[in-house]
Formats: C-alpha cells, sequence, structure tokens
C-alpha cells in the first residue's frame, strides 16, 4: 500500500484561522472555548423522541442562470436546514448523518458539520446522498448531562447548494434521512411536502462496548492516522501524526502570516496553504539530525500491509504549527479538515473526518519507566475505494510457450495494436488507461506431467521508484500448486488471506526502479525491471489444465491497486516461442508508433 506520508522536524506554518466565518456564515467552537452560543427552541416533534431525533427542512429555492427551456437542464440554486438532536439517555459521540440527495444536488457550503469522505473544497457533487457529520464539535451530551442545554445536546446545519431537473412547483426533498452510527436504527420517515423527521434509536441486539472515556474509541480502517498535539504555546502548536507541506514560503510573506508573524524567519517556513500537500521523506534521511531522527519516519512513500510486515506498516513526521489572531491562546485546539490519502500509484482512498480520541501515548523520552500523553488527539480513518476497471493504473499481459503472441495489457494503444496485428476487434471496454504506472507480464514457460513453471516481471513506466514493492496473485485453481520462486520472496501462508501469493524483492533488492533514458539519446526510454521464475507442482491438483487458463492469476495487486488483466488467454499453436525481450520490444514500438503518429 503507497500512501503519502511521513515526517517534519523543522518549523511548518499551517494558517488555522480557527474562528474564520466558513461555510457561509459558520462559526467554529472547540470544546476548549468559552463562549455561549444562543440556541434556537427544540422542534415540538422531538417531544415524543426517547433517542435521537433527525430533521430535514427545505427552506427555499431560487431560479439559477442560465434559464433553459429545457427542464431537466435547469439550474436552481436552494437553502435547506438540518436538525440533529440527542432526545435520549445515551451520549452519542462521532454522530453521523446521511441526507438521500436525489436532484443531482451540488452543496457550496455546510455548517457545523463537514461531508465525509470530500477531498476537497466546495462545490461537492452529493447527487447520490451523502453522509456529514459534526464539525468542529463531533458528539451530542444528553440533557440530563447538561441539564438541557440544547447547545451541546443539537446541532443545526444550514445547507445551501444547486440542484436540477425539477419543474417550479416541485418540492426538491431527499428520499430519507437517517443516523448511520453502529448500533443504531432508524424507522421510515414521516415526510411533509417541505419537512421530514425521523426518530432513531439503539439497537437492542447490538451490545456496545463498555467505554470509560469522554471521546470515542479508536476506529478501525484501510489506514488510519491519528493527529497528536504535543505541545501547546500562546500563538502555536507542536503536532505529531503520519504523514509534510511542500515548500514555498511565498504565500506567507505577503499574506496573513506576513502581517501577524512579523518577527518570524520564513526562510524555515514550509508554506502557508490552506490546503498544504504532504509528501514522504526518502529512506536516507531517516538519521538526518534537522528532518528525521523520529520513529517510524521516512518511508519513501511506501507503507506495507501489517499482515506483512508490521515495523513497515506506520510512518510519523512531527511539525509546528503557527496560528494568527485572534486564536492564539494555548486551550484553541484544531485539527486540520478534509484530509485526503493519494498514492503514486494507489490513490482511492475516501477519509472520514478527524474524530477526538483519548489522548496519546508515549514512553518517557528520558527513558524512565513512565508515560506521557499528548495534550490533544484526533484519529481520521480511510477506506481504500474500490476503483471503476477502467481507471486501474496497473495492468497486466499474459504470454505462453506454446503461442505465438502475447495478450497484451488492455490498454487503448496497446489493444488497438494487438486488434490491428490479429485482425480481432478493439474492446468497448478498455480497463487501463495509458498511462499505467506499472506493467506485469505473467508468462507461462513450461508445463509438465509433474508440474509447471511461470515466469513474472515487473516494469515501471513511472518517474519515481517503488521501494518495498509487493505483489499479491490470486490462483483460484492453482494456488496449493506454488512450489518456488527464485528471484523473489514468496509465500501463502498469510492469515485470512485465501488462494493468494505474495511476492516481494530480496534483501537489496527493494527498489524497482523508474524509466531511464536509453543507451542512445535517440533510444527510447527503458522501464524498470524485476523478473523470476516462479516453480508449481501438480501434486495436489492432478487435473488442473494450465493451458485453458488454470496456470494464470485470476486476480493481480501491485502495492494494493488491483490491475487490469487481459479478457482472453494466449491460443494454442506450434509456432516458436516469443522472448521476454521480443515482448518488450513490441511495447516500446507499439508506445512510439503511437506517440508519433
Amino acid at each position: 500500500m503507497k500512501v503519502s506520508g511521513v515526517k517534519l522536524l523543522f518549523l511548518a506554518l499551517i494558517l488555522i484561522h480557527i474562528r474564520i466565518q466558513v461555510c457561509d456564515g459558520a462559526t467554529l467552537v472547540d470544546d476548549y472555548a468559552d463562549e455561549e452560543t444562543k440556541a434556537p427552541a427544540p422542534p415540538p416533534e422531538m417531544d415524543n423522541c426517547n433517542g435521537v431525533f433527525l430533521s430535514y427542512s427545505f427552506t427555499s429555492r431560487t431560479k439559477a442562470v442560465p434559464l433553459l427551456k429545457n427542464v431537466s437542464a435547469q439550474p436552481w440554486t436552494f437553502n435547506s436546514m438540518a436538525t440533529i438532536v440527542n432526545a435520549g439517555t445515551e451520549e452519542v459521540k462521532g454522530w453521523k448523518m446521511f441526507i438521500g440527495f436525489q436532484h443531482k444536488e451540488i452543496l457550496v457550503s455546510l455548517t457545523n458539520a463537514v461531508i465525509i469522505g470530500a477531498t476537497g473544497d466546495f462545490p461537492v457533487a452529493v447527487g447520490n446522498g451523502t453522509t456529514i457529520s459534526g464539525s468542529p464539535s463531533t458528539d451530542l451530551k444528553t440533557s440530563i448531562d447538561t441539564a438541557g442545554d440544547y447547545t451541546q445536546i443539537a446541532v443545526q446545519i444550514l445547507i445551501k447548494g444547486s440542484m436540477f431537473g425539477l419543474s417550479e412547483k416541485a418540492t426538491p426533498m431527499p428520499k430519507n434521512i437517517s443516523l448511520t452510527n453502529i448500533g443504531w436504527k432508524c424507522p421510515k420517515n414521516t415526510k411533509y411536502k417541505t419537512y421530514m423527521h425521523v426518530c432513531c434509536k439503539r439497537d437492542p441486539k447490538y451490545k456496545a462496548k463498555s467505554i470509560n472515556s469522554q471521546y470515542m474509541p479508536k476506529q478501525n480502517g484501510d489506514l488510519t492516522f491519528t493527529y497528536d498535539v504535543l505541545k501547546s504555546y500562546e500563538g502555536s502548536y507542536e503536532a505529531q501524526e503520519p504523514t509534510l507541506p511542500q515548500m514555498d514560503y511565498s504565500g506567507c510573506v505577503y499574506g496573513l502570516a506576513g502581517k501577524y508573524l512579523k518577527d518570524l524567519d520564513f526562510t524555515q517556513v514550509l508554506n502557508c496553504d490552506k490546503r498544504p500537500t504532504i509528501t514522504d521523506l526518502p529512506l536516507v534521511k531517516a538519521n538526518d539530525t534537522k528532518v528525521g531522527k523520529v520513529p517510524y519516519c521516512c518511508k519513501n512513500g511506501t507503507l506495507l500491509p501489517p499482515l506483512m510486515d508490521p515495523s513497515k506498516a506506520r510512518a510519523m513526521f512531527q511539525l509546528r504549527v503557527y496560528k494568527i489572531p485572534p486564536d492564539v491562546s494555548q486551550k484553541v485546539l484544531y485539527p486540520p479538515q478534509k484530509w485526503n490519502i493519494t498514492g503514486y500509484l494507489n490513490a482511492r482512498y475516501k477519509c472520514g473526518p478527524p474524530i477526538r480520541i483519548d489522548p496519546t501515548e508515549f514512553p518517557e523520552s528520558t527513558g524512565l519507566n513512565a508515560k506521557t500523553y499528548a495534550i490533544a488527539s484526533w484519529q481520521v480513518v480511510c477506506n481504500f475505494t474500490t476503483p471503476e476497471k477502467k481507471k486501474s493504473r496497473c495492468c497486466v499481459s499474459f504470454m505462453a510457450y506454446y503461442s505465438d503472441h502475447a495478450v497484451p495489457c488492455p490498454t487503448t494503444k496497446k489493444a488497438r495494436a494487438y486488434a490491428t496485428l490479429k485482425h480481432k476487434e478493439v474492446p468497448r471496454k478498455l480497463p487501463c488507461p495509458d498511462n499505467c504506472g506499472v506493467s506485469i507480464n505473467w508468462h507461462l514457460n513450461s508445463d509438465h506431467k509433474s508440474g509447471w513453471t511461470a515466469r513474472m516481471t515487473l516494469f515501471n513506466w513511472g518517474d519515481l521508484p517503488f521501494v518495498d514493492w509487493f505483489v499479491a496473485v490470486e490462483m483460484r485453481k492453482a494456488y496449493k500448486c506454488f512450489d518456488d520462486v527464485y528471484s523473489f520472496n514468496g509465500t501463502k501462508k498469510l492469515n485470512n488471506v485465501k488462494n493468494t501469493i505474495f511476492f516481494q524483492a530480496l534483501k537489496g533488492l527493494e527498489y524497482l526502479m523508474q524509466e531511464k533514458n536509453g543507451s542512445k539519446a535517440s533510444d527510447p526510454r527503458i522501464p524498470g525491471k524485476q523478473q523470476s521464475v516462479i516453480s508449481f507442482t501438480k501434486k495436489y491438483t492432478p487435473n488442473i489444465n494450465v493451458e485453458k487458463g488454470d496456470g494464470f492469476p485470476s486476480k493481480v495487486y501491485f502495492n494494493g491497486e488491483e490491475c487490469a488483466l487481459p479478457s482472453s488467454f494466449p491460443s494454442s499453436g506450434h509456432a516458436p516461442r516469443l522472448s521476454i525481450t521480443t515482448f518488450i520490444f513490441i511495447a516500446i514500438t507499439t508506445f512510439l508508433l503511437n506517440r508519433f503518429h
């Protein structure tokens, strides 16, 4: 798994203007703040709810330009309000509310909430529904514990956006609203023309774990990270988390930072961007006294699954964050929002909002048998999303000793060249685009009575190397047949993983190098390459039919990215074998022909 992230010790200036007006008028308030906010009265429908009360009220809409005769294409601006109230006896930590938008809605602002999984600023398309969560306040306390303080038990979310495709007399309401926290059930909504509500209650079958904490327990996900505030000062704080802003301080000098932080040396600052880009440091920086010397730092952007190597499954960096007036108090601490984890190859993670958790525990730095704690900690949970097949950035080609041709990666250029060569139709759906960063060739080398062999070759067509790469190969019928691999490390003995063989580089060969220039200026660029022969036995599967497809993978993953596979296998024939060198020549020639024509 490859993600951006790892470390930093010198000053990182990120402007966090805490009480700025966001989302069209929302004033952020943290649990450290002392200000009181005047609250609206509870809705009367809530009187019969002993649980969590949710409502959605459509306020208004206005026809927007361009003014079109086509009703389905006419844009409208709209305003609405969602409300969530804890009307029960149990505190709701990290509330999440689903709103079933259904009219091609595009949200341009929210107050007191963020959209879960949104990777950038507004506008955000939510036409298939969306889930929101509280920000900055994430929990709903009970009326019992707050003496009926409505500001602590309820949140009102003002929603503004655009929609399409309705006549002037229609009322664009969502399909439904619901509480999506685990262990809660919501009945059918009560609906009116411009208003809907529902009372959600605890699922009696759900057995919640006992929690002796005022914050949420840590959650599980494909990739999780914590944002720990280690030290807090007047005007700044030091934080630690597992992900390094790119260096460009020009925006600091001429922005608000330059106005309020006049004595700060901005040459030591990384940037003042609202959404800084964070990248990993290379392995050689691990012991650097300026930017290294932090546990788990400097992974060169690669994190392995913990079941493969727990020591390489986490990364960390530190930074110092400067704040600007009026929010310079030590007590005012806000985590960054809208985290977006992207990778060089597998860039499809959907991240939730930061959730306050118990302060992270650390060993005492002087070596004493004691523990220290962060001042405040938040957790962000990200999950890998399955890419559309046509958008995969890794692809596989098939070859066999008994065939006179290679079945290429299903990319546009190669598929068309292959179809022309073999007088076949070009597939309508081509799973891999022409910028596939990695391609893998699976070459069936031999097939005999007691076993068979294949050669797997990895090609890196990108500008960056892959460190600690791994390949997972699913062999539905040949999994038990795996015998040995000679130039890679290989194993099929991983817990909770079925029919899959994992391959990694041998020690000292962890880098799958990037593409490089040929020996002459006129020569095409040559991809980085590693390969190994893999042997299989027929001892446990005597009826396996290698040539008919059993000897080829049913799925292939490179660094967690599922690769696109050919739609067919090499056809039988008696022509001489096609070497891997010939295959590389064909691939490069195809690339050049398409590039210059």
